[in-house]
């Protein structure tokens, strides 16, 4: 399904036609202005979309900077609580506009990324009220405490940190409905081993921020809805990567680990105003396509599923793409998006000839600036004996893969019988391959198509049954 979009004109993300855009605003001067409010209403729309409700599960660490007179007998120069109300009154923020944070007495034991990682995977003890808390908060915090800095070499050794933060953003990538605050890991006050595992740590840190965060690790471009807060290199000495001795909990005795108030002063300011400039600015960037909900699916239909979106209203979009996720995701099909509209839409896509099985899917919207946006995922299970669909009318599918290399499925259905014809082109009209050429029943057919003696390039197939002809577009690509 594809809808026209009369501004800008279709084309690449982010290519725009100067000599139309001029003609448009000066033989149309009322339609230009009537854009100009459309774009206005829609942003203020999409301002809607708010990011300012976090939760911060947390102890020990956490706990010191939420409010350190929990741990110590001297009253700290500030508190997490205080400074959310000081960021709210700095910004003018109240009611609905104001931002807060809820503490949970949460984290895994021992807090180290492998007890993050098991968290997200589903496969911790409190995975299910974790991922219930995401339902109902937007903005999520993650940390450690110093043992991801003292166990650094093992069982957390520098490599075996990085695959587990590349899983862990991986899984909050596919939750875009939260933005995801992550910290680097906190700096030990002491190591009895020695500095070799600050200095790995302090690695660690380097490559959260400097690498993975800034889209230059082999991980890939690293999602908006997330930011990492690297309070290891605010807190850690430049000298030997130990926590600076000003902020350790000496308060509290010789060699203690936990923030002292010098730590609080200092962490607790960028900490609520990292998290919520981060956020809200997550705000202006995360919905171009406002969602009525996630994706339906309706499996249970032979070998095929079908995937249907809705949307309020779209800003500047440009294709949505579906995505059926194996071990990794794989866009199975997309159609035109709206463009800019205040108008709800309703798009819908069938992914055919899938096994039995449980298939999760999700949508990708792509805006006309190249930005990417995901929708939340949605599952189904196909079962193995699944009737077939009652075929009502004729219909040609988009072939599967596509680009595909060197062979693809083509499914078509008959509500009647009739003499089929199934063939490829060429750009230039010339027939490539006859796929069928008989009298079929009514049914639903699967046929295919073997590319390896055709050169890479783009063809199409065509349907001819009984009083009606479908074409499609495939791509070679070897």
């Amino acid at each position: 399904m594809s809808f026209h979009m009369p501004f800008p004109a279709a084309g690449k993300p982010g290519t725009h036609r100067k000599s139309t855009s001029l003609w448009f605003c000066f033989l149309n001067p009322l339609k230009a202005i009537l854009l100009v409010l459309l774009l206005t209403e829609a942003s203020g729309l999409a301002a809607g979309q708010q990011y300012r409700n976090a939760m911060f599960p947390h102890r020990s660490v956490g706990t010191c900077f939420w409010d350190r007179l929990r741990v110590s007998y001297l009253t700290p120069p500030t508190t997490i609580p205080k400074e959310i109300a000081s960021y709210n009154t700095s910004h003018s923020y109240s009611g609905s506009n104001a931002v807060s944070m809820t503490e949970f007495d949460l984290e895994p034991d021992p807090n180290l990324w492998y007890g993050w990682d098991a968290v997200f995977a589903g496969t911790h003890a409190w995975s299910s009220t974790f991922y219930a808390l995401m339902d109902t908060y937007p903005v999520v915090i993650v940390k450690t405490g110093y043992p991801a800095t003292q166990y650094m070499t093992a069982p957390e050794s520098l490599g075996v940190c990085q695959a587990r933060w590349r899983r862990i953003i991986g899984h909050m990538r596919d939750r875009p409905q939260n933005f995801f605050i992550i910290t680097t890991n906190y700096p030990a006050a002491t190591d009895v081993q020695g500095t070799y595992r600050d200095q790995q740590s302090n690695l660690f840190a380097t490559w959260c921020k400097n690498t993975l965060a800034t889209g230059n690790d082999s991980f890939g471009p690293f999602p908006a809805n997330v930011y990492v807060l690297d309070w290891f290199h605010i807190l850690a000495s430049s000298v030997d990567g130990y926590c600076d001795p000003i902020y350790g909990s000496f308060d509290e005795g010789p060699g203690g680990d936990h923030p002292s108030n010098a730590a609080v002063a200092v962490i607790d300011p960028l900490f609520v105003q990292q998290i919520y400039d981060a956020a809200i600015a997550y705000e202006s960037t995360s919905l171009a396509a406002t969602w009525a909900g996630p994706p339906s699916v309706t499996g249970n239909l032979g070998n095929r599923v079908q995937v249907e979106w809705e949307t309020l209203s779209e800003i500047n979009t440009y294709r949505f793409y579906v995505q059926r996720k194996g071990q990794m995701w794989q866009t199975i099909d997309s159609v035109n998006a709206g463009g800019t509209s205040l108008s709800k839409r309703h798009y819908a896509v069938t992914d055919s000839n899938v096994t039995p099985g449980t298939w999760i899917y999700r949508i990708k919207e792509v805006d006309r600036n190249s930005s990417i946006h995901y929708s939340q995922t949605v599952s189904t299970t196909l079962l193995a004996n699944a009737p077939d669909p009652l075929v009502t009318a004729y219909a040609l599918d988009q072939n599967y893969p596509n680009p595909f290399n060197p062979s693809t499925t083509i499914q078509y259905a008959l509500p009647t019988a009739a003499n089929v014809k199934l063939t490829v082109f060429n750009v230039l009209g010339q027939e490539a391959a006859t796929l069928v050429n008989e009298n079929k029943p009514a049914g639903t057919y699967t046929v295919q198509f073997d590319g390896s003696r055709l050169a890479s390039g783009v063809y199409f197939y065509r349907l001819e049954a009984g009083t009606i002809v479908e074409m499609k577009k495939l791509v070679l690509l070897k």
